[in-house]
Protein backbone atom coordinates (compact mmCIF):
# COMPACT_ATOMS: atom_id res chain seq x y z
CA UNK A 1 0.00 0.00 0.00
CA UNK A 2 2.03 3.35 -0.79
CA UNK A 3 0.64 6.46 -1.59
CA UNK A 4 2.01 9.90 -1.33
CA UNK A 5 0.64 11.00 1.94
CA UNK A 6 1.20 9.79 5.74
CA UNK A 7 0.69 6.46 6.90
CA UNK A 8 -0.06 5.56 10.67
CA UNK A 9 1.17 1.91 11.64
CA UNK A 10 -0.43 0.62 15.04
CA UNK A 11 0.69 -2.90 16.68
CA UNK A 12 -0.72 -4.70 18.95
CA UNK A 13 -2.55 -7.73 20.97
CA UNK A 14 -6.36 -8.07 21.47
CA UNK A 15 -7.41 -8.94 25.37
CA UNK A 16 -10.99 -10.14 25.75
CA UNK A 17 -11.64 -7.05 27.48
CA UNK A 18 -11.29 -5.30 23.97
CA UNK A 19 -13.27 -7.54 22.22
CA UNK A 20 -16.22 -7.19 24.49
CA UNK A 21 -16.22 -3.29 24.79
CA UNK A 22 -16.16 -3.22 21.18
CA UNK A 23 -18.99 -6.17 20.83
CA UNK A 24 -20.91 -3.98 23.11
CA UNK A 25 -20.17 -0.37 21.34
CA UNK A 26 -21.57 -2.48 18.29
CA UNK A 27 -24.46 -3.88 19.48
CA UNK A 28 -25.52 -0.92 21.90
CA UNK A 29 -26.07 1.37 17.93
CA UNK A 30 -28.17 -1.69 16.19
CA UNK A 31 -31.92 -0.35 16.37
CA UNK A 32 -32.74 -4.12 16.88
CA UNK A 33 -31.17 -4.04 20.21
CA UNK A 34 -32.93 -1.48 21.26
CA UNK A 35 -36.47 -2.69 19.82
CA UNK A 36 -35.38 -6.09 21.68
CA UNK A 37 -34.82 -4.64 24.79
CA UNK A 38 -38.04 -2.27 24.45
CA UNK A 39 -40.25 -5.83 23.50
CA UNK A 40 -38.76 -7.17 26.56
CA UNK A 41 -39.15 -5.07 29.41
CA UNK A 42 -42.82 -3.04 27.97
CA UNK A 43 -45.05 -5.53 26.79
CA UNK A 44 -44.88 -7.82 30.12
CA UNK A 45 -45.10 -4.67 32.40
CA UNK A 46 -48.16 -3.14 30.28
CA UNK A 47 -49.94 -6.36 30.40
CA UNK A 48 -49.08 -7.39 33.70
CA UNK A 49 -49.73 -3.13 35.15
CA UNK A 50 -53.09 -3.16 32.59
CA UNK A 51 -54.25 -6.23 34.39
CA UNK A 52 -54.35 -4.16 37.65
CA UNK A 53 -55.47 -1.10 36.06
CA UNK A 54 -59.12 -2.70 35.56
CA UNK A 55 -58.85 -3.73 38.75
CA UNK A 56 -57.44 -1.50 41.56
CA UNK A 57 -58.85 -3.79 44.02
CA UNK A 58 -55.76 -6.04 43.31
CA UNK A 59 -53.06 -4.05 43.35
CA UNK A 60 -50.50 -5.53 45.33
CA UNK A 61 -46.91 -4.09 45.65
CA UNK A 62 -45.45 -7.48 44.27
CA UNK A 63 -46.72 -6.30 40.92
CA UNK A 64 -43.90 -3.68 41.08
CA UNK A 65 -41.27 -6.76 40.89
CA UNK A 66 -41.93 -8.37 37.46
CA UNK A 67 -40.77 -4.87 35.64
CA UNK A 68 -37.98 -4.56 38.30
CA UNK A 69 -37.19 -8.15 37.37
CA UNK A 70 -37.32 -7.58 33.29
CA UNK A 71 -34.97 -4.56 34.64
CA UNK A 72 -32.59 -6.97 36.35
CA UNK A 73 -32.70 -9.22 33.84
CA UNK A 74 -31.55 -6.58 30.62
CA UNK A 75 -29.10 -4.98 32.65
CA UNK A 76 -27.31 -7.92 34.38
CA UNK A 77 -27.96 -11.77 32.74
CA UNK A 78 -28.16 -10.60 29.49
CA UNK A 79 -25.00 -8.97 29.15
CA UNK A 80 -22.87 -12.01 31.29
CA UNK A 81 -24.91 -14.33 28.60
CA UNK A 82 -23.53 -12.06 25.61
CA UNK A 83 -20.26 -12.44 27.45
CA UNK A 84 -20.22 -16.46 27.73
CA UNK A 85 -21.24 -16.28 23.62
CA UNK A 86 -18.41 -14.13 23.04
CA UNK A 87 -15.75 -16.00 24.80
CA UNK A 88 -17.05 -18.96 23.19
CA UNK A 89 -16.91 -17.64 20.08
CA UNK A 90 -12.89 -16.20 21.02
CA UNK A 91 -12.07 -19.77 21.45
CA UNK A 92 -12.84 -21.17 17.95
CA UNK A 93 -10.60 -18.49 16.34
CA UNK A 94 -6.80 -19.09 17.59
CA UNK A 95 -5.10 -15.71 16.40
CA UNK A 96 -7.46 -13.28 18.42
CA UNK A 97 -5.32 -12.95 20.92
CA UNK A 98 -2.11 -13.11 18.40
CA UNK A 99 -0.10 -9.73 17.30
CA UNK A 100 -1.78 -7.56 14.85
CA UNK A 101 -0.70 -4.79 12.92
CA UNK A 102 -2.80 -2.24 10.79
CA UNK A 103 -1.27 0.49 8.50
CA UNK A 104 -3.41 2.83 7.58
CA UNK A 105 -2.80 5.22 4.46
CA UNK A 106 -4.91 7.56 1.46
CA UNK A 107 -5.45 4.09 -0.05
CA UNK A 108 -7.25 2.00 2.51
CA UNK A 109 -6.21 -0.44 4.85
CA UNK A 110 -3.81 -3.55 5.95
CA UNK A 111 -4.22 -6.07 8.63
CA UNK A 112 -1.63 -8.61 9.12
CA UNK A 113 -1.48 -10.61 11.63
CA UNK A 114 0.23 -15.48 12.44
CA UNK A 115 -1.91 -16.09 10.05
CA UNK A 116 -4.13 -13.08 7.73
CA UNK A 117 -3.68 -10.62 5.48
CA UNK A 118 -6.34 -8.01 5.30
CA UNK A 119 -6.34 -5.40 2.44
CA UNK A 120 -9.51 -3.09 2.45
CA UNK A 121 -9.96 -0.03 -0.03
CA UNK A 122 -11.36 2.65 1.88
CA UNK A 123 -14.61 1.92 -0.48
CA UNK A 124 -15.64 -1.11 1.68
CA UNK A 125 -15.79 1.13 4.65
CA UNK A 126 -19.33 2.17 5.11
CA UNK A 127 -18.67 4.11 8.08
CA UNK A 128 -16.17 4.84 10.69
CA UNK A 129 -16.72 5.54 14.32
CA UNK A 130 -14.87 6.53 17.34
CA UNK A 131 -15.64 5.75 21.13
CA UNK A 132 -13.87 7.03 24.09
CA UNK A 133 -11.46 3.64 23.58
CA UNK A 134 -12.10 2.86 20.27
CA UNK A 135 -11.86 3.29 16.60
CA UNK A 136 -14.80 1.37 14.80
CA UNK A 137 -14.12 1.00 10.69
CA UNK A 138 -17.68 -0.54 9.83
CA UNK A 139 -17.95 -2.95 6.81
CA UNK A 140 -21.72 -4.13 7.21
CA UNK A 141 -24.11 -2.47 9.26
CA UNK A 142 -23.87 -4.43 12.43
CA UNK A 143 -20.12 -5.53 11.54
CA UNK A 144 -16.64 -3.47 12.09
CA UNK A 145 -13.10 -3.83 12.61
CA UNK A 146 -12.02 -2.23 15.83
CA UNK A 147 -8.96 -0.71 16.76
CA UNK A 148 -8.43 0.22 20.63
CA UNK A 149 -6.51 3.27 21.11
CA UNK A 150 -4.42 1.85 23.23
CA UNK A 151 -2.57 0.71 20.41
CA UNK A 152 -2.07 4.04 19.24
CA UNK A 153 1.30 4.51 21.61
CA UNK A 154 2.20 7.94 19.80
CA UNK A 155 0.37 11.12 20.62
CA UNK A 156 0.24 12.27 17.07
CA UNK A 157 -1.03 8.95 15.68
CA UNK A 158 -4.82 9.47 17.09
CA UNK A 159 -4.95 12.63 14.87
CA UNK A 160 -3.12 11.31 12.16
CA UNK A 161 -5.64 8.63 11.91
CA UNK A 162 -8.53 10.79 12.06
CA UNK A 163 -7.08 12.77 9.35
CA UNK A 164 -6.97 10.02 7.27
CA UNK A 165 -10.50 8.82 8.17
CA UNK A 166 -11.97 12.11 7.51
CA UNK A 167 -9.68 12.46 4.41
CA UNK A 168 -11.11 9.19 2.87
CA UNK A 169 -14.15 8.47 4.22
CA UNK A 170 -15.97 12.28 4.29
CA UNK A 171 -19.04 12.25 6.07
CA UNK A 172 -18.68 8.86 6.52
CA UNK A 173 -16.40 9.16 9.53
CA UNK A 174 -18.18 10.12 12.70
CA UNK A 175 -15.06 10.76 14.73
CA UNK A 176 -14.64 13.00 18.42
Amino acid sequence: MADNHETVTVEGSFQPADYWRANRFVQNRMPRTWIARIIILVIPSIVILSKYRTDPGEWTWWVLLVPAFLVVLLVVVAPLIDRAFLQRRLKSIPSAFHPQSYVFSDTGMEITGDDKHVELQWGAIIKAAESRTDFFLYVGSNMAHFIPKKFLTQGSQQFQLREILKRNLGNKAVLQ
